[in-house]
This record gives C-alpha cells, structure tokens and sequence, in this order.
C-alpha cells in the first residue's frame, strides 16, 4: 500500500519510529528497543490546510488547555498559528505501529515545547502528557523517539539515547499487511489475557527474550540475535494469535517452517506493518518486503 503524500522540503520534518523489542511486555516493566524510521515522517507547515488536520490541532490545543500544559508548551502561539492556517504535512499511516501520533507531538514539542535543561525521562514525561491527548494514556515512547531521531534503550531504570553506536539493523525488514487498525482495540485483548495464568507464564518468557534480543543485537551477534526472534515469533504465533492478520498467519508459519525468516509483531498487531528478520535478503524478495538499512533507511 502506498501511503506517500507530497512534501514541503522546506518544513522541519520527524521521522516515524519502529519499536523492535517490547511490544505489549514493556507495559509490564520489560527492556524495549525503538528505532527511527525515516520511510515516513510528519512537520508544521503553512501548506494548505484541510478542516480535518485542522480539527485534530485544535484537539490537542484544547486538551493542553484543559489539562494546564501550558506550562510545557507555548499553547498562545499555537492557537495563534492554527488560526493563521497551521497544518500538519505528514505521510505516517494512521494505525500501522509507526508512530503517527509521536510524529506529531514530536514537532509539537520541537516547535513549541518551553524547553529547559532536563533528561530524558522528563522530556519523555512532558511528551507522554501531550501524547495522552490521543491514546487516553501515553508512555511518551514514541515521540521521544521521533524527536531525538535516534534509537533509544527503555528500561526501568531510565532511558537511553543509543547516538554514538549505530545499530546494525540488516537483518531486519517490515511488510505492509495494508490494515489499518485500532491500537485501542488490541490493547484491550491483550488485558483480558493478562488474567490467564498460562499467558502470564508466556509474557515472562517473553521479557527474558525480549533483553537477549536487546543485548546481542548491541553486540552485533546476529546469529544468536535470530535464534532469539525466531523464539519470539514462536511465543507470538502461540499466545499471540488474536493479533497476527489472518491472511498472515500461514506466511508466519512457514518461516517457522523454512528457517528463512521470522515473523514478530510491530506494535500492537492486528495490522499495519509485521516485522521480520532474515539472514538471506534474496529468499524473501517475494515477500516484497521493506529492508532496514544500518542508518534505519528503506533500500
């Protein structure tokens, strides 16, 4: 599915973001790793408005308003702007695990945010109550992401900006299921499992796996890395599977199958991209999938 729009080269753009490793468990206090993904992105401009962009601005200027942000965030100016014809140029698919919503509070706190010196968990918290506008809670995950433009290491202990040491991400690809979905309505399945014993075994498995991943994807040990996606995609396709697409779930099962690729969620599921890892790139060009550069670029 083509998402591209046309975009202004003169506005200050954000890129969307992939979550690699933490989807669902990272909720529950697992590690996470989330990437930059520069195939899509969102900025501020003056192009030409339309009542729909315009309406989701005024939402988010009116809950700031309400919820006293404006101690974060200069909201005169904003409203200021929207009424002078403010837009939001943006190609991120709606409901696909890319962000869309970071994208935009990412450029909201970039051109309105009254920045002070502070880390980056309290910029993540200024974020995350921007952010809540749209998904009733938010952990300020993704438009942290999108604003450093650059991985960044999620743990209980904090959050770290991976800046120095890019990461060998060549293993890893996206398809496009081309299903646009609720995040809301996944996230609600995904609490009702939480109840069962047997899927509360599943989600400690998974946070085990999820920081092997982490860690020997740090260390360049991309055999092992796979060896640990392939265990993911396991526990996913078994304890998972309300959250695969349906038309998916076969071409999840065969990689499992062949060893040429693995198959994980990208965010919540249910549609939107699937993540992949693969050790042979012309073993799944039929696949059409969309590779993931050492600079995170599309090839």
């Amino acid at each position: 599915m083509n998402h591209k729009i046309s975009l202004s080269e003169s506005t200050k753009y954000f890129n969307s973001k992939i979550l690699l490793f933490g989807e669902y468990t990272v909720t529950l206090g697992s590690e996470a790793l989330a990437v930059p993904f520069n195939g899509y992105k969102g900025g501020f401009s003056f192009l030409s408005s339309s009542q729909y962009i315009t309406e989701i601005l005024l939402k988010l200027y009116n809950y700031c308003h309400l919820n006293q942000l404006g101690v974060y965030y200069d909201l005169t100016r904003f409203k200021v702007d929207i009424d002078n014809g403010l837009t939001f140029d943006a190609d991120v698919p709606f409901g696909y695990g890319l962000g869309s919503s970071g994208v935009l509070i990412a450029a909201f706190y970039d051109r309105y945010g009254i920045k002070e010196d502070a880390s980056l968990g309290a910029i993540k918290d200024v974020l995350a109550q921007a952010e809540s506008c749209f998904h009733g809670v938010s952990s300020g995950m993704d438009p942290l992401v999108s604003y450093l433009d650059s991985p960044v290491y999620f743990s209980n202990s904090g959050c770290i900006a991976l800046n120095e040491a890019p990461l060998d991400l060549s293993n890893f690809f996206m398809l496009d299921t081309g299903i646009s979905r609720k995040t809301t309505d996944y996230v609600e399945i995904f609490k009702i499992k939480c109840v069962e014993k047997a899927f509360k075994n599943v989600l400690e498995e998974l946070k085990k796996l999820n920081t092997q991943a982490i860690l020997t994807l740090f260390a360049n040990d991309f055999l092992n890395n796979g060896a640990v996606v392939r265990k993911i995609s396991e526990l996913q396709l078994e304890a998972f599977s309300e959250m695969i697409p349906e038309a998916y779930l076969h071409l999840w099962e065969k990689g499992l199958q062949t060893d040429e690729y693995y198959l994980k969620l990208c965010g919540a599921g249910g549609g939107g991209m699937i993540l992949g890892w693969s050790i042979s790139k012309d073993k799944i060009k039929h696949l059409e999938p969309v590779f993931l550069n050492t600079d995170n670029k599309t090839t």
